[in-house]
């Protein structure tokens, strides 16, 4: 008697304890998840001086204001400068400044208080409350000049373009000029006997400031996974552009970037929906499969006892979470719950036909199986375990949670799955039932088992539990006590009609079994097949794409794309770079100044329709200019300098241009030194090869500051740099896994296998299922980034746990049979399993590429098709392997 026999036949014998210990186990873990701390989300970051940077920036630099911009555009045909659309845009203004100070803009969680910026504008010259446009500087002027002493509502169109003809000649607003569409056409135009420039635009954007204090303090960078602070000023940016929205009735208005997390929160929530018929599906396609009511609501409840498995032990060990290990892991462990369900239970059905008791039944099919279970539980363990080695929290706790989902689905759907049909089916005896009832039961608990999930990580964990213990009871516990009291019709030599999924199993078997007759044509078949795939794998892009996370024709979406079309190539994600020394100095102001010239000249940098740098003010240069100084005496310097950090810029009159905490936005003193921070606009910086070409380029420039003794430390950082170091550090992580899994199972089969042959034929779909998902990744447009990357790791697990079935069983086959027939037996029985845990896994997230957010349906299509390669590599390549071998040996 093998090990896995004693196991079985202690299971058998004390089937009490064996309950009561799962019981507690689940009843535990379910209490440590609802309410141990929930430990946060894990780092994306590496360890890196840009990464670094960032970090140290955020906390040193303050954000004295926090910018929300907005798209407007006007119908096609339309002119958003005509005096019509200002006077709407000027009294939209208007209204937020009202509501800003009834204290209605206050998001939720937020003290009732006014959130508008007020500060001085020193380019137009007026007071600003919050918000600034083209239709407030052309109002100012319309009350102010003498020629027209009117406001814009009673203005003529013809004054309105006069105005703007003369401000758009000039630099005196030269940022609202900037922010006005590149498709703006301007002609010629004669009006009271004066050509002016008529402009006519069809989009402009504008800003919103907000007091980032009164807001909760806080970075001011975009990402997904934000903090309480950042949640609360996305709901303030939503009630500001409701209110913009409801008073432009006529121009469309989109927020740009305003509200990612609460937009991932709405598409997630939509996407819940085809997650939950994910896990149905999957439950209803293994019921086909097996054949059996009980099947179906032990598959259903396993699944979602393993996510309580999977949250609880992660938090006992304090596990970290996010969108990887929150999201990504459970929904993946669906295949590897089903595959160990089915293979448990489709080896319990081979024994029915011998004329034994369900417990005699029980201990031959798991120790037969067992083996397999394990060597395939703990070579999945081994492959995801080896991303510890990344040095990237979210990859190491996203190894650790899948290892922990693991043992979960082995315990659960590997071991009690069977155990549990067992006990059932010596009570059932194969009664006579009604089939459409018992249908409608089974597509109940498969329902329920897919809400459940969703539900416990979603929704509630409590309200998840409830449904879960409902399914227990309504379609297991309540079945179970009818069966117990009804009659036992039994009846002897049923014919069992063959079902749709019974004929694709045997189409399927001649098909696999003709294919394994020519090994060698089939190998040399794939062999061309993974050459090239492998090609295109290598041509496979890391690129971060807004659509590929988020809905391509969702608000937050469009309004990118709308940046994109009317700003273009002058506008652009915030670049910082950072140079620290003594400022003071002449030779280090001119240098910056040298710096700012070579930049202006770098053609993948924002420049605006004049050709100009997009340097965002206030910066160390522009204030000394203001401040009307050379910058050649070193000691009149050192006092400027000190005099804007702690008095801010204040001209003759008085009036503050910028207060000393917007002075720290961009310069600060540190002891003997001062520190300081350019930004400019990196376009199209979705585009990671664009990105780390800038990344690069600037480094480059940075480099002559190199030496000089002035200046002590220089660098650069930015939303999109530290993207792109989190992204390639993250996918070269994930793509280092492979080797160390590979390598890592291979030693495991051969301590296990006691052969080097048997080893590395069981490994090589590894290679092949990774090289295949690629290539196809590559034809079918896809990038990659964290969430696919991840795919590529579990086709690692996928692919080992589909061969070592196979082998194992071929190997324990081959001791009772030739190599023919050990095959036959082995393709008929694990192969069909296989079969059936594949179909059920692709179906179910074939169901989730459908899904609205694109991060959801990505991943659903690429993991059908990752389990469709690992099915293929392993009924396919892997016998063909196996009976190339075992003839030499037979030899």
């Amino acid at each position: 008697m093998n090990v896995y026999e004693k196991i079985s036949k202690y299971f058998v014998e004390n089937p009490k304890k064996i309950f009561t210990l799962f019981i507690i186990i689940t009843f535990g873990l379910a209490l440590s998840y609802s309410f141990l701390p929930y430990q946060g989300d894990a780092s994306t970051s590496p360890r890196d001086p840009i990464i670094d940077l960032d970090i140290e920036i955020s906390k040193k630099f303050s954000d004295e204001v926090h910018f929300t911009l907005f798209l407007l555009e006007v119908p096609k045909g339309e002119d958003i400068l005509s005096q019509k659309n200002l006077y709407q845009i000027y009294k939209a203004s208007q209204v937020l400044r009202e509501k800003d100070l009834n204290k209605e803009l206050s998001p939720e969680n937020i003290q009732n208080k006014s959130h508008l910026f007020k500060y001085f504008d020193p380019e137009a010259g007026i007071e600003v409350n919050g918000i600034i446009t083209l239709a407030d500087v052309v109002n100012n002027i319309l009350k102010m000049n003498p020629k027209y002493s009117k406001n814009l509502e009673i203005a003529t169109n013809e004054e309105v373009k006069e105005i703007i003809s003369e401000l758009l000649k000039g630099d005196q607003i030269k940022d609202i000029k900037r922010n006005i569409s590149i498709n703006s056409n301007v002609e010629k135009k004669k009006i009271n006997n004066q050509e002016i420039d008529w402009w006519t635009s069809p989009g402009m954007l504008i800003a919103v400031v907000g007091d980032n204090e009164s807001l909760g303090g806080g970075s001011q960078r975009v990402a997904l996974g934000g903090d309480k602070n950042t949640i609360d000023k996305e709901n303030y940016n939503i009630k500001v552009l409701n209110v913009i929205k409801n008073e432009l009735k006529d121009i469309s208005v989109w927020g740009i970037a305003i509200d990612v997390n609460l937009e991932g929160e709405r598409q997630g929530y939509a996407s819940s929906l085809f997650i939950t018929l994910t896990v149905i599906a999957a439950i209803a396609v293994v019921g086909l499969s097996l054949r059996s009511y009980w099947a179906v609501v032990l598959i259903g409840l396993g699944l979602s006892t393993l996510m309580i498995w999977l949250k609880g032990i992660s938090f006992l060990l304090g596990l970290k979470g996010g969108l990887i290990s929150d999201f990504i892991v459970p929904i993946a462990m669906i295949a590897f719950g089903v595959d160990f369900g089915v293979h448990s239970i489709r080896r319990y059905q081979e024994e029915k036909n011998n004329k034994l008791n369900y417990d005699k039944k029980f201990i031959l099919a798991f120790g037969g199986v067992g083996s397999a279970l394990t060597l395939a539980f703990i070579s999945d363990s081994i492959a995801f375990l080896s991303n510890i080695t990344a040095g990237i929290e979210s990859v190491v706790h996203f190894g650790l949670a899948a290892g922990v989902a693991t043992f979960a689905a082995y315990i659960v759907l590997g071991i009690y799955a069977p155990f549990i049909l067992s006990k059932i089916e010596s009570i059932d005896k194969e009664n006579n039932k009604n089939k459409f009832i018992w249908s409608f039961q089974a597509i109940g608990s498969a329902s329920l088992a897919g809400g459940s999930v969703i539900v416990f990580l979603l929704v509630s964990p409590i309200i998840g539990m409830i449904m879960i213990l409902s399914n227990l009871l309504l379609f297991l516990l309540l079945p179970i006590i009818r069966v117990r009291k009804s009659s036992i019709k039994k009846i002897n030599n049923p014919t069992i009609s063959k079902n749709l999924f019974v004929k694709i199993e045997e189409k399927f078997s001649k098909i696999i079994l003709f294919v394994t007759r020519k090994p060698y044509i089939t190998i040399f078949v794939f062999a061309v097949i993974t050459i090239y795939s492998t090609y295109l794998a290598f041509k496979l892009e890391a690129r971060f794409e807004v659509a590929d996370f988020f809905d391509e024709n969702s608000e937050f979406v469009v309004g990118l794309d709308k940046l994109d079309y009317h700003l273009g190539d002058t506008a652009g994600e915030t670049a910082v770079i950072y140079i620290k020394g003594s400022l003071h100095d002449p030779n280090a102001i001119n240098d910056m100044k040298k710096l700012v010239d070579n930049l202006n000249k770098k053609e993948f940098l924002a420049h605006d329709q004049m050709g100009e740098l997009r340097l965002i003010e206030p910066n160390i240069l522009s204030l000394l200019s203001k401040k009307n100084i050379s910058g050649n005496n070193e000691e009149e310097n050192n006092k400027i300098l000190k005099e804007l950090i702690n008095f801010g810029l204040v001209n003759e009159q008085n009036e503050v241009f910028y207060s000393p905490n917007r002075i720290k936005f961009t310069l600060i003193e540190e002891g003997d030194n001062f520190s300081t921070v350019f930004r400019v606009g990196i376009p199209d910086s979705a585009n990671q090869k664009i990105t780390t070409y800038a990344r690069k380029e600037l480094e480059k420039e940075l480099e002559f500051l190199s030496n000089k003794s002035y200046i002590s430390d220089f660098g650069i950082t930015g939303s999109a740099f530290v993207r792109d170091i989190e992204l390639s550090s993250a996918t070269n992580s994930l793509y280092k896994s492979i080797p160390i899994a590979a390598f890592a199972s291979f030693l495991l089969l051969f301590v296990t296998f006691r052969s080097l042959k048997y080893s590395i034929i069981t490994v090589l779909p590894i290679g092949l299922v990774v090289s295949w998902l690629y290539g196809i990744m590559y034809l079918g447009g896809y990038s990659l980034n964290l969430v696919t990357a991840t795919i590529g790791a579990i086709s690692i697990g996928v692919g080992i746990d589909f061969s070592i079935h196979i082998t194992q069983r071929f190997r324990e086959e081959l001791k009772k049979h030739d190599n023919t027939q050990a095959l036959e037996k082995t393709l008929n029985g694990t192969g069909i399993a296989l079969l059936g845990s594949s179909i059920s896994s692709i179906i179910g997230f074939g169901i989730m590429g459908f899904a609205p957010m694109p991060m959801f349906g990505s991943f659903g299509q690429i993991t059908a098709i990752m389990i469709f390669l690992a099915l293929i590599s392993s009924v396919f390549v892997l016998p063909s392997l196996l009976v190339i071998v075992s003839k030499k040996s037979t030899t």
